[in-house]
């Protein structure tokens, strides 16, 4: 087991269309000991994701040609395991429909602006809770 308070090294999908937003979450995580892909659009994210393989995924909801809702929505009907990685980014906190879908996805939201802290604990709390593959 790794010891505490020292998150197992993962390999993440960061999938953000800002530019700025995707290399300081890269750098921030690169930090905390882990192996980033970058991605820009959700066509992008769908062709990485089905040709690697992610221990967890960044996915911000705007994106300039596949929203991430559609993204994670393909990705739960592939495979409902890597569905369960993603941890959600959005600076759109208001709007009902937003507030809906990531209420009936159940997954980890971390708003926008983000912080080190916020970036560190969502990304330790999901591998803590995700057993490592064998």
């Amino acid at each position: 087991a790794a010891p505490v308070g020292r998150m197992r090294q993962a390999r993440i999908l960061v999938v953000d269309a800002a530019e700025r937003l995707r290399s300081i979450l890269t750098a921030v995580l690169e930090e905390l000991g882990h192996e980033v892909d970058e991605a820009s659009t959700g066509q992008e994210a769908i062709d990485r994701l089905e040709r690697g393989t992610y221990d967890l995924v960044a996915l911000d909801l705007r994106l300039p040609d596949i929203d991430g809702k559609a993204v994670w929505q393909r990705m739960r009907a592939k495979s409902p395991r890597l569905a369960s990685t993603v941890f959600f980014m959005t600076g759109d906190t208001m709007s009902a429909e937003t507030q809906k879908f990531l209420q009936e996805a159940g997954r980890p939201v971390l708003t926008k602006p983000l912080t080190f802290d916020g970036i560190r604990q969502i990304v330790g709390e999901m591998l803590a809770a995700e057993p490592p593959k064998a």
